[in-house]
């Protein structure tokens, strides 16, 4: 191919780092910077703490192969699931919509179900009670959030679904909660 006619698709920032245009990404010893990272959390091991006459269960969905944690109401009350993770150490930062979760619910006239991420025992400003509640009875939801606060990586933060009943015979179910990042360079 005539030189002419090639399209330059790096650009080196400096001896030995590189920057693939269009992109954002960079390249260097140190690790890739501006990549977009994907990362599935484990559908089951939530934490919970029920609520008098609530129960906590693993459910196997058939039909779309899912694993779900599922919160049944038997009374009225609020129980909660909570779920740690580790930021990695490429962590550079959250881009728009970066927490996903896929909600079911059974009987959603009365209940509420609410989304709460945590670091160091504080609520992020972006995600503090959001409403995950599906606006359909038992169809799966995917719902995203975009985490406001500051974070570094190794940063331990917690997930946390409140669910309150008002009735028996109400339930939800949780599953394929992921978050997405930008990585930074120098973390490796």
């Amino acid at each position: 191919m005539p030189d002419a006619d090639r399209q330059v698709i790096l650009d080196e920032l400096e001896a030995g780092f590189f920057r693939f245009l269009l992109t954002g990404t960079e390249m260097g010893s140190d690790g890739f910077a501006g990549y977009y990272h994907y990362v599935p959390v484990d559908p089951i091991k939530w934490s919970f703490f029920l609520a008098h006459g609530h129960s906590y269960s693993e459910e196997w969905d058939a039909a779309t192969s899912r694993i779900n944690a599922r919160l049944t109401g038997k009374a009225a009350g609020t129980s909660y699931l909570r779920k740690r993770v580790l930021l990695p150490y490429d962590f550079g930062s959250f881009p728009a919509n970066a927490i996903s979760v896929v909600i079911r619910a059974h009987d959603i006239t009365g209940p509420a179900l609410t989304l709460t991420m945590y670091i160091a025992g504080a609520a992020d400003s972006g995600i503090n009670g959001s409403n995950i509640l599906p606006g359909m009875d038992d169809t799966y939801t995917l719902t995203n959030e975009t985490p406001a606060d500051a974070y570094s990586p190794g940063d331990w933060v917690t997930f946390e679904i409140a669910y309150t009943s008002d009735a028996a015979a109400q339930y939800v179910d949780v599953s394929d909660l992921s978050l997405a990042y930008v990585s930074a360079r120098g973390n490796v």
